[in-house]
């Protein structure tokens, strides 16, 4: 997620990037094109006989932290040129724009059992079973999809001070859910206090979420979310009063146990490559700013790359009186 974050805040200096470097000669654009195709070469090569060739525990140890090479490498590989820019295929486009509802079920319909085990419809038949599964997770998150970009109109609202107020509300209820989720566990309440619990964050989310549709001016959602945010709180405080009372005194024995890093060496590596990405503003962590040396050309500028996102974001502040 880093990475990701990382990539896109750069992404309007690499996309400025091939821009410049294809109105230059062709000796000097592949001068500095060839030069990244050939580091990300030997960064792929060491990555496919050092990482992806080892068994499968091993790898997963490597994978949180390596996972990006194939993927950076890809994606310059991929727009390196017009031409490449130039075609793509519908259903992967199409499929991109749901990648983060994929991700998300991909552990509920495909897999089960946090990835030990296989839903299974059609018993004996494990390709028709692996067919009708994908339809099914496919339809499932593309309409997961447009719930999110419905429910995101709905919850968070161009208008700020209705924005402000229904985020507010978001996070008191998940706090809510919280302290309560963790006083279910500390009673051992079982099926008929999650049943509980669950009707009595329905009934509140069904409460705002109404008014929210049938009124919708801000007053009213001020209204909304302080009525709401008193019981929640209240039930939150009672909470968290109930599990420090019946909630058992951890042993003591053991506080020592934690997490424990697989490598910490790929973790200091990772911070350096990180920090690279960011503060060259290279989203191939400073790949193509020595690929600009190379050819003697200066890297894009912050405003050249961000100017039209700017502009677009804050017009009032760019527009020039008449």
């Amino acid at each position: 997620a880093v990475f990701g974050m990382a990539f896109a805040l750069n992404h309007p200096m690499a996309s400025e990037w091939l821009k410049a470097t294809e109105k230059l000669p062709t000796k000097t654009q592949w001068l500095m094109k060839g030069f990244v195709i050939c580091v990300i070469g030997v960064i792929m090569g060491v990555w496919i006989s050092q990482v992806f060739m080892l068994p499968k525990f091993e790898y997963n140890e490597h994978h949180p932290y390596l996972f990006w090479v194939p993927l950076i490498s890809y994606i310059f590989l991929r727009n390196c040129t017009l031409t490449l820019r130039s075609y793509h295929l519908g259903l992967l486009a199409k499929m991109g724009k749901i990648t983060l509802e994929t991700y998300l079920m991909q552990h509920h319909i495909w897999l089960t059992t946090n990835a030990k085990s296989l839903l299974v419809f059609i018993p004996n038949a494990p390709l028709c079973n692996f067919f009708f599964v994908s339809l099914l997770y496919i339809l499932i998150s593309h309409r997961l999809f447009r719930l999110t970009v419905g429910l995101r109109a709905m919850l968070i609202p161009s208008d700020k001070y209705a924005a402000q107020i229904l985020l507010a509300t978001m996070v008191t209820t998940l706090s809510s859910i919280y302290g309560v989720a963790r006083v279910v566990c500390a009673i051992d309440g079982g099926a008929a206090a999650v049943i509980l619990v669950t009707a009595a964050v329905g009934v509140t989310g069904y409460y705002l979420l109404n008014i929210i549709i049938r009124e919708g001016s801000p007053q009213t959602i001020k209204n909304a979310y302080l009525t709401s945010t008193g019981c929640i709180g209240g039930v939150v405080i009672i909470c968290s009063l109930v599990e420090w009372i019946l909630a058992p005194t951890a042993n003591a024995d053991n506080d020592h146990i934690g997490g424990v890093a697989v490598n910490i060496g790929l973790g200091i590596m990772i911070l350096i490559v990180f920090s690279l990405g960011v503060f060259s503003m290279d989203s191939y962590h400073g790949i193509t700013v020595v690929g600009s040396l190379l050819g003697w050309q200066e890297y894009p500028t912050w405003e050249e790359a961000y100017s039209k996102l700017h502009h677009k974001i804050f017009p009032s502040k760019n527009s020039t009186p008449v």
